[in-house]
């Protein structure tokens, strides 16, 4: 779930790049947003994701 994780927020931060943006939405839903909001959105969903994997087992001897 850490590796999701950090993908995750990698993409989405790619994602809110003003290119990757200009490329991929039409400009009536265009929106440009700071870096530091870009980092701090990345952050909460990699969190999430990594929230979501697994428990470790911890085995028995």
């Amino acid at each position: 779930s850490v590796l999701a994780a950090l993908i995750a927020g990698f993409v989405v931060t790619l994602l809110m790049q003003p290119y990757m943006i200009d490329w991929l939405l039409p400009e009536s839903m265009r929106f440009y947003l700071g870096f530091t909001w870009q980092l701090c959105i990345g952050t909460l969903l990699a969190t999430l994701v990594c929230c979501l994997g697994k428990a470790a087992h911890e085995k028995s001897a």
